[in-house]
């Protein structure tokens, strides 16, 4: 007799797997805050770049910088009877690197019991790291930071590991920030950044 390991964000034996949100997003984004940047390009729920269904959150490239485009969650209990709980997201990018590192960049924040206090998320990336630090020179935000910049990269499912703010409440941040570049350096094809089928669960006792 053996047993395999879990996978990441599953349960584990003794333990019985509790949905605490989920959103295909093809209805209903209540509560959610769709930003922009000081030109005005923002995230857009749209009918292009859906995973599944026929919608999806995306964020569009753009040449000149403003600042970042932030996707903001509405906030989600993890209640403390969880033994471990973990984030799932769809996500799509097409976003400029170089020599293994980003010139533009994408990010998650998550804050902790306060909504205005945000910090990024740099560990228990379980299914996709980040791709590299965003380079200086480039004018980015974002610079200095790791971050993800495929370029490009289909679907791939992102699991978060999330157990470390059981007993806590949190909301996600996804922010993508651009390169500035001229008029002859045009930026990679639109969408820079697709989010759906955004999922938190929990593993509870048996």
């Amino acid at each position: 007799m053996f047993t395999t390991r879990t996978l990441p964000g599953d349960c584990p034996a003794g333990t019985t797997p509790q949905t605490l949100y989920s959103n295909d997003l093809e209805s209903d984004i209540s509560n959610w805050s769709l930003g922009g940047d000081a030109n005005a390009d923002h995230w857009e729920w749209s009918f292009n770049n859906a995973h599944s269904g026929v919608r999806a959150f995306i964020a569009n490239n753009v040449r000149f910088v403003g600042t970042p485009q932030d996707l903001l969650s509405p906030t989600v209990t993890i209640p403390s009877t969880m033994t471990t709980a973990a984030l799932s997201f769809w996500n799509q990018q097409s976003l400029g690197g170089q020599n293994g590192g980003c010139i533009d960049g994408a990010i998650l924040s998550i804050s902790v019991d306060s909504p205005a206090d945000f910090a990024q998320v740099t560990h228990g990336l379980l299914t996709q790291p980040y791709d590299g630090i965003v380079g200086a020179g480039f004018d980015n935000v974002l610079q200095g930071l790791q971050a993800w910049c495929g370029n490009p990269r289909p679907y791939n499912d992102s699991i978060v590991d999330l157990t470390p703010y059981i007993g806590h409440t949190v909301a996600l941040k996804f922010t993508m920030a651009n390169a500035h570049r001229d008029e002859t350096g045009g930026p990679p094809p639109s969408p820079g950044w697709a989010i759906d089928d955004v999922k938190i669960t929990g593993c509870a006792p048996n």
